[in-house]
């Protein structure tokens, strides 16, 4: 009887360089991955509490508001001397909002922008959030407040989320 005999070296070399190749293969796709997310428009937020855009640098007429965190959005929001705008759609914003909150969704500005501003102050401070980072409806809805003669606009930029994770006011309707 024969026994098939292996060359212990050629053996440990061969599974040392699959799975080399293996690790090497997943390295670089994930590698890939993240550089793909980093670039998307809407890309996914990997990291709890940092923008999905931390390394790219804006100009301030690139971004001409402000972007507000969760803390300095509270601070405004216990002064009540803000007004907050809801950009989300009208059907997120019924099902929850922070409290006192005005809903003019982005898709449809022109149908809620009226009755939502009804005899509002050009100057007052407005605070225009949508549901996170990744989330533009909030910039849109502010460019075209800023068009209709509002200058006073910031953005929470951490938005509804992070309000609500954090059990903050918020209220149901209307």
């Amino acid at each position: 009887m024969r026994y098939l005999t292996v060359d212990k070296t050629i053996l440990i070399n061969s599974l040392f360089r699959y799975g080399f190749q293996s690790v090497l293969i997943v390295v670089l796709a994930s590698a890939l991955a993240l550089i793909f997310n980093h670039f998307r428009p809407n890309g996914l937020i990997i990291f709890s509490g940092t923008s999905p855009w931390p390394l790219l640098k804006f100009d301030d007429n690139s971004r001409p508001f402000d972007r507000l965190s969760l803390s300095e959005t509270l601070k405004e929001y216990n002064l009540r001397e803000a007004l907050f705008i809801d950009a989300r759609s009208h059907d997120y914003y019924i099902s929850g909002h922070i409290q006192g909150a005005r809903s003019i969704p982005a898709n449809r500005f022109d149908d809620f922008f009226e009755a939502a501003l009804k005899n509002t102050d050009i100057d007052r401070k407005i605070i225009v959030y949508c549901d996170s980072f990744s989330c533009d409806l909030a910039e849109e809805v502010a460019e075209k407040l800023l068009f209709r003669g509002f200058e006073n606009i910031k953005i929470f930029e951490e938005g509804w989320e992070k309000w609500f994770e954090a059990f903050l006011p918020i209220e149901e309707g209307r």
